[in-house]
């Protein structure tokens, strides 16, 4: 009985545990041990106050936010895809909490009832310039010891942005054409339309999950200098993503069902709702990142 207990202590369990974590190796990272990559995390996030990192990067993406929506939206006519403002609406709708939701969904209202200008304008301009702060923030957060000249990263910044823009389009032109299959299948064929309707609710849920990884992806590789094969920034970038998924879902259950900001703060509390949603996300893009340097250890 006591060999049992002693087997089953926590001790026990805890010191059988780093023993087989310091033997179970990764072999997609060249054979790193388990135990070390976990320390080499924890260590990484201690060193660097991940609290201080996401409060920064939130507050530039929250500043980004609505001039990269202005940038994306006055595009959009210049695309000759039918309904696409819908369906990004629909992706950031499937992310975001009702009422930071909102407050974006207002902006785009706006924007659209007024044109900006041409794709040239000075305002145009300006909005990509101050929608790519939030990227330039994080790439600083990525990059401590950056010596790079300040227009070099500007421009990084910048081409970021855009690499982003053109996936979500594409992602969103991908799901439309699926849209548009699904809707040939109910025409010509007698397969259950409840059927098919699941079927593109979850192809949908899927290119959202494929559009996530994809900008951690882009964001890990180029926006860290240190980052040199495409294929190690996948783990971090599934973690983020999964994250993400996670987080949102339960910040938007929250808001939603508990939380009075609107009550207590007015007005500014969309705003405030819609910064602590960015801060828990840049968070978990730190734990991505983080999650790939010490794989990469």
């Amino acid at each position: 009985m006591r060999k049992v207990f002693k087997r089953y202590h926590p001790r026990a369990i805890y010191n059988e545990s780093v023993i087989r974590s310091k033997k179970f190796t990764v072999n997609f990272m060249g054979g790193l041990p388990l135990y070390w990559i976990i320390v080499f995390f924890f260590r990484n996030l201690h060193k660097e106050s991940i609290n201080l990192r996401a409060s920064s990067i939130a507050f530039n993406l929250v500043l980004s936010l609505f001039p990269a929506l202005i940038f994306l939206f006055t595009l959009l006519p210049y695309i000759p895809i039918d309904n696409l403002h819908q369906q990004i609406m629909f992706f950031l709708k499937s992310l975001m909490p009702a009422s930071a939701y909102e407050t974006v969904d207002t902006t785009v209202t706006d924007i659209l009832a007024e044109p900006r200008g041409g794709l040239l304008s000075f305002g145009l301009l300006g909005a990509l310039w101050f929608a790519s702060n939030g990227i330039f923030s994080l790439m600083q957060t990525f990059n401590k010891r950056d010596k790079r000249q300040f227009w070099k990263k500007r421009v990084i910044a910048i081409g970021l942005t855009f690499a982003l823009g053109i996936l979500l389009v594409t992602i969103i032109s991908l799901f439309l054409l699926t849209e548009f299959s699904i809707e040939l299948l109910i025409y010509y064929t007698t397969i259950s339309h409840k059927l098919l309707a699941l079927l593109l609710m979850g192809i949908r849920w899927f290119l959202l999950f494929v559009l996530l990884v994809g900008a951690s992806v882009i964001l890990y590789r180029l926006g860290d200098r240190r980052s040199e094969k495409w294929r190690y920034t996948f783990p971090g970038a599934i973690l983020a993503s999964i994250l993400t998924v996670i987080t949102s879902g339960l910040y938007a259950f929250y808001v939603d069902s508990f939380a009075n900001y609107n009550r207590l703060y007015g007005s500014l509390g969309a705003m405030i709702i819609t910064m602590l949603w960015l801060y828990f996300n840049s968070m978990v893009l730190i734990i991505g990142h983080e999650f790939n340097r010490a794989l990469g250890h």
